[in-house]
């Protein structure tokens, strides 16, 4: 993500995904585990922390005009796919 990611798109994206924010979050990379692992933290400071380390946001994700997926287990993919076609 060489770009980034602004909050609303992180904001947008748990929208559609219907999900909390820390299910955004890759919890095994090690900047997570060195700086937030054991803190307590907010809705908002996860997604100020998802915008300044865009690396720990699961991926890949796929969205639609509605909904989204995050496409970690094929199955769900091929899901989200079909049910997008309909």
């Amino acid at each position: 993500m060489k770009n980034g990611i602004s909050k609303k798109e992180i904001e947008s994206i748990i929208k559609k995904l219907k999900i909390k924010p820390k299910s955004l979050l890759r919890t095994q990379e090690k900047i997570w585990k060195e700086l937030y692992k054991n803190k307590d933290i907010g809705k908002k400071e996860l997604i100020d922390i998802l915008c300044e380390h865009p690396h720990l946001i699961e991926r890949p994700i796929i969205v639609d005009q509605d909904s989204g997926v995050i496409g970690r287990q094929i199955e769900t993919l091929k899901s989200f796919i079909e049910n997008s076609k309909s």
